[in-house]
């Protein structure tokens, strides 16, 4: 059974998308090396408990986006900047969870590969935000495809099972229609 939205703008007809698919997922620092990561915690609706979201651990980053067609990254969506925020990136609230800081990036690239250019959106923090939902503007980038979102290093760089940023979901409130670029 799948879980269920908890955000509620989610319901609007034609008001965004969850990211469907992880392009790439790179484990970050500070993880005990049993810990298994599934990628595909890391899309879908919200998660409510840290155990159901990718943990990326100090520096990792995972990839995503959204896509037509089941598992085919060519057919990636791309999302515009519209007025106010654009993206929003969700990690479980949690009693036994700290705050982490998160690095989130955007690449208008059809491509992720080493020559990818990503447009730094900024430093994030969930600590403080209603529902631990942080809403990303585009700035002044005007399409994007894929999203990378990257846990922080910090100067204390924490270790144990939820080591770094979980990441439960992205929402891209305006993808682009899907005969568009």
């Amino acid at each position: 059974m799948s879980p269920k939205p908890i955000l509620g703008y989610e319901h609007k007809k034609d008001k965004g998308v969850y990211t469907n698919y992880v392009l790439q997922f790179n484990k970050g620092g500070g993880l005990p090396k049993n810990k298994y990561q599934e990628p595909s915690e890391a899309v879908g609706f919200p998660k409510k408990d840290l155990s159901d979201a990718l943990t990326l651990g100090t520096g990792g980053n995972a990839i995503v986006g959204y896509v037509n067609i089941k598992d085919n990254k060519h057919s990636v969506r791309c999302f515009k900047n519209k007025k106010g925020w654009d993206i929003a990136i969700h990690e479980p609230n949690d009693k036994d969870n700290k705050a982490e800081d998160v690095n989130i990036y955007i690449t208008s690239d059809w491509d992720v590969n080493p020559k990818t250019k990503w447009h730094f959106l900024g430093r994030y923090d969930v600590e403080g935000i209603k529902d631990n939902l942080i809403h990303v503007d585009l700035g002044k980038i005007k399409l994007g495809r894929w999203i990378k979102v990257e846990g922080a290093k910090e100067l204390l760089e924490p270790t144990g099972h939820w080591a770094g940023f979980e990441l439960s979901a992205t929402f891209i409130k305006y993808p682009c229609m899907l005969n568009s670029n």
